[in-house]
């Protein structure tokens, strides 16, 4: 990790009261401290299992995204940051709400540039003194309990590509003000989450060397989960998922999925359409001529694999007489 720019602002605000703003007219120096802190930022925001979603389209509306753009166009982070604090003065101003600190970062990793915006609430820690052996208590940024962040991928954003832009539901979850202020949609769709979480439990269980049955009782008990979600149009969670995929290591699935960067799979997501979730109870054989699909429940009763072979019993005579 490179570290290319860091500001901290803050945003006063109490519940019920009106924001104002505290800025700063420089940088902060890219220095081993800010370098360090920048780490656990980002070691922090991976492992909130981020969830996707996309630039609004109206960039009148939306302007983050314009301010973003000519960032990268003329270079100056400062100016970038105090415009962003404007738009997040006029969203923040809720009776509800309350401030924080905000912190802008620009790094590259792996020679791709990212931004992060974040806010963080102060935390109160306690330091001894060794010669008189007294307390102190000190207030500090609270770096593992992100309040709102969220990260645009700049080289997928400029590529068109699904996913370039992340958030996290830190303590106090995704705030309306907070997507608004970024001028972010809730989510990418449901269709794409969908195949990504099919392809990444596809892929750890292939790794994990699962036996075809363990696999069946995997996609069983997901699928029974996923659907019950669905119906009472509430986020499927990946948390919940990983206990599912292995009983006796239930966050281990969750761990390699939040250290796989190929494998972007929202931490929560929404499924809109039953049919997204088809590959949990259906398999599917597909060669030239021909498509077979079935339930996977009917495996064992009427349908057995022999090899290369599939035996399909009680087929109806209707559909056997127009063969």
């Amino acid at each position: 990790m490179k570290l290319e720019h860091i500001v901290l602002h803050q945003i006063v605000k109490e519940q019920k009261g009106k924001p104002s703003l505290k800025t700063s007219n420089s940088l902060l120096p890219v220095n081993n401290d800010t370098e360090e802190f920048v780490e656990k930022i980002i070691k922090s925001y991976s492992a909130k299992n981020p969830t996707y979603g996309v630039f609004e389209e109206d960039k009148i509306l939306y302007p983050f995204q314009t301010y973003v753009e000519e960032y990268i166009e003329n270079k100056d982070f400062l100016d970038f940051s105090l415009r962003s604090m404007e738009i997040l003065k006029k969203e923040i101003d809720l009776p509800t709400t309350t401030g924080g600190y905000v912190v802008f970062i620009h790094y590259t990793e792996n020679s791709k540039d990212f931004l992060i915006t974040i806010m963080l609430d102060n935390s109160t820690s306690f330091s001894v003194n060794d010669v008189n052996l007294t307390i102190r208590k000190l207030r500090s940024l609270d770096i593992d309990r992100l309040a709102r962040a969220n990260r645009i991928n700049f080289e997928k954003w400029k590529n068109k590509a699904p996913q370039y832009l992340s958030f996290i539901k830190g303590t106090r979850g995704i705030s309306i003000y907070f997507q608004k202020f970024i001028g972010s949609t809730d989510m990418t769709s449901s269709r794409e989450n969908s195949d990504k979480l099919k392809v990444a439990m596809a892929s750890y269980m292939s790794l994990n060397s699962y036996t075809t049955s363990k696999k069946r009782d995997v996609f069983h008990k997901v699928g029974n989960y996923s659907l019950k979600k669905f119906e009472a149009d509430e986020d499927i969670e990946l948390k919940a998922i990983s206990a599912l995929m292995d009983e006796q290591n239930p966050e281990d699935f969750l761990e390699w999925v939040t250290n796989n960067n190929e494998i972007e799979v929202s931490g929560s997501f929404r499924v809109t359409q039953k049919s997204h979730l088809k590959f949990l109870n259906k398999e599917i054989i597909k060669e030239k001529g021909y498509l077979l699909e079935f339930d996977r429940g009917l495996i064992g009763s009427k349908i057995r694999k022999n090899g290369s072979t599939i035996v399909i019993r009680d087929v109806p005579a209707e559909l056997l007489r127009n063969l």
